[in-house]
């Protein structure tokens, strides 16, 4: 005989069962079978198997054809969640709690190998550790939080960071009701809770301003619902948004100011720069963007409708944008008038697909004047070098090069080269080890005095522009090293080192 379906069960009300959440969209009968059933659909859409029809009939709807089930009501399989102070209890609170602090009775031992050590004091700290009051970074993740009670006391807690990712709680309300108890909580985690409605509480009372980062990773969110909740927490620095499948970013009805300089948006549906550009006006000090496993094609440096620079262009300062579709050499010149981006982020689109990195990087830092960092790589000033006159070299074949204002930037830096000497002379280079020289290094007969001597005349010259004085042309040994052009006699002689060792070993 099927059980009875608790009153605490609702539609938009979140279930547990096995490993696997859901949210009920459908409380009744179905067909021609006996009781009443749950119609669920799953946070993991390959867990069900349908969208909510059976045999032909239509009972809710998903936003997948196989997200949907229906399930008897099963107290030991089905769980409906508890309280948030129920699972902080359970998870940071031990039996032994309560109990008075016995300075006698608190000593031990322990074995390190075979050797005893007597252990005092371990049952204080535990105790003092399991404290929730002292608790600052808290984790109730798949926890089965559904709601906070009223009655619960909270305030004495000093949580700063809160993770309740994972749990059963389906509403706004029930989040407002714990942080409003929390004073000095500024990092709010929500990653994968599934909320059935809007922003479902007052916001012409409410506000916690103390809150900088809130994560709402895999929410399933509408980019609708944000601007209400940055009236729930005006001070936000760090929004997360990733995995939402948002699509258009549409402006928000208010104007008003934001402190928020990190959002992430990666693994989303966005396909239109100008969708991005949009952000200048809603985060005008946003510095740091994660835009990655998105749809985006083509960058630009400009608006649609004004010739104006975005905020977004002068302040962006960390992009990330790997994973997306970009296949033209323009948008990646666009980032040059980005004149504060210093890390950047960009593999794994289709214009780099056939470049090995080096030539990725000489492409990226060649183009764009002012980043630092490309795809995690650190740019020194002598790398700069010579990837910029790498980059020279392969624009100079370029049909748009005339029109490319880096371009011209660099010849005046490093002078213009030659086209047809490229062409006629040498094939362009595809990696970036095809520009190292390949020297003979020989060891010669002089005394140390007179070589070290040479030696640090010239530590900071270019290996191509000294000569052995004639004292010193006799070798008794030689071998062939491969460098850049540009490498100073300190990292040569650094290069060569160990065999200089092995060779007085021997």
């Amino acid at each position: 005989m099927p059980h009875s379906i608790p009153k605490e069960l609702q539609i938009g009300s979140r279930v547990r069962i096995g490993e696997d959440r859901a949210t009920i969209k459908y409380i009744g009968s179905v067909g021609n079978t006996k009781g009443e059933w749950l119609g669920v659909e799953w946070d993991d859409a390959a867990r069900g198997k349908n969208d909510g029809t059976h045999e032909g009939k239509s009972y809710f709807t998903c936003q997948y054809p196989t997200s949907g089930s229906f399930i008897r009501y099963h107290p030991d399989k089905v769980q409906i969640g508890r309280s948030f102070l129920e699972a902080l209890r359970e998870k940071y609170l031990t039996e032994d709690d309560t109990m008075p602090y016995d300075k006698e009775a608190d000593r031990g031992e322990i074995y390190v190998g075979n050797i005893k050590f007597e252990t005092v004091g371990f049952q204080k700290i535990q105790q003092s550790q399991s404290n929730l009051g002292n608790l600052k970074v808290v984790g109730l993740a798949e926890q089965d939080i559904a709601y906070c009670n009223p009655s619960d006391e909270l305030l004495d807690l000093r949580i700063e960071d809160l993770d309740l990712s994972r749990n059963l709680i389906s509403n706004w309300k029930t989040i407002v009701d714990i942080v409003s108890k929390l004073t000095n909580l500024k990092i709010l985690r929500l990653n994968q809770l599934r909320f059935s409605k809007s922003l479902d509480v007052d916001l012409q009372t409410l506000s916690f301003p103390n809150i900088h980062t809130l994560t709402l990773n895999q929410t399933l969110i509408e980019w609708n619902d944000i601007e209400p909740i940055l009236h729930l927490f005006p001070n936000l620095q760090d929004l997360q948004l990733g995995c939402n499948k948002i699509k258009d970013l549409k402006p928000f009805n208010n104007q008003y100011q934001v402190q928020l300089t990190c959002l992430n948006l990666e693994n989303n549906l966005i396909s239109d720069w100008q969708q991005i550009l949009r952000l200048s006006d809603i985060f005008p000090n946003l510095d740091t963007l994660f835009l990655n496993d998105n749809r985006i094609s083509t960058i630009t440096a400009t608006t649609a409708t004004s010739t104006a620079a975005p905020a977004l262009i002068s302040n962006l300062k960390y992009l990330r944008i790997e994973q997306n579709r970009i296949n033209d050499w323009k948008s990646i010149d666009a980032f040059n008038a980005y004149t504060n981006l210093r890390r950047l982020k960009c593999k794994g689109n289709p214009i780099f697909a056939d470049l090995d990195t080096d030539t990725q990087l000489a492409h990226i830092v060649g183009r764009i004047k002012h980043v630092d960092t490309v795809n995690g790589t650190t740019i020194t000033k002598r790398e700069r070098i010579d990837f910029e006159r790498y980059f020279l070299k392969k624009a100079a074949t370029d049909q748009d090069r005339l029109h490319n204002k880096r371009f011209q930037e660099l010849c005046l830096l490093h002078g213009n080269p030659s086209a047809a000497y490229i062409q006629q002379n040498q094939p362009t280079p595809s990696l970036l080890k095809n520009r190292l020289t390949e020297l003979t290094l020989s060891l010669y007969r002089a005394d140390d005095h007179e070589m070290n001597e040479f030696i640090q005349s010239h530590l900071d010259q270019p290996i191509s522009i000294y000569q052995l004085p004639p004292t010193m042309r006799t070798h008794t040994e030689s071998m062939q090293k491969k460098c850049l052009p540009t490498m100073t006699i300190r990292n040569l002689k650094s290069l060569i080192q160990p065999r200089k060792r092995a060779a007085r070993g021997s």
